[in-house]
């Protein structure tokens, strides 16, 4: 049997994602959040696994771009020290008379 779907109010919502009630409208909005669930003719709330799924994609994505920082990084460094064994490399042949 699967567990009962948990719902949460805003309060916990803010307190996972600790954003404020208008980003995250914004954020729904546009698409980049999970929809809330009307329970009520004035409340709502969202479903917890689809907040942990948003929060988890997240932290994915935090990965990946520290991996490509740590690349980007590396080659700014290559590129770096090819430039400077070029400028003394002609700096070397522009002392020569």
């Amino acid at each position: 049997m699967s567990e009962p779907t948990k719902l949460l109010r805003f309060p916990e919502v803010q307190a996972r994602v600790g954003y404020t009630r208008v980003h995250i409208d914004r954020l729904e909005r546009d698409d980049k959040f999970p929809k809330r669930v009307q329970i009520g003719t004035r409340a709502v709330a969202w479903v917890e696994s689809e907040i942990e799924d948003w929060l988890r994609r997240k932290m994915d994505s935090r990965e990946q771009v520290a991996t490509k920082n740590k690349e980007i990084g590396r080659s700014l460094a290559e590129a770096r020290a090819r430039a400077s064994a070029k400028t003394r490399a002609e700096g070397q042949i522009d002392a020569t008379p």
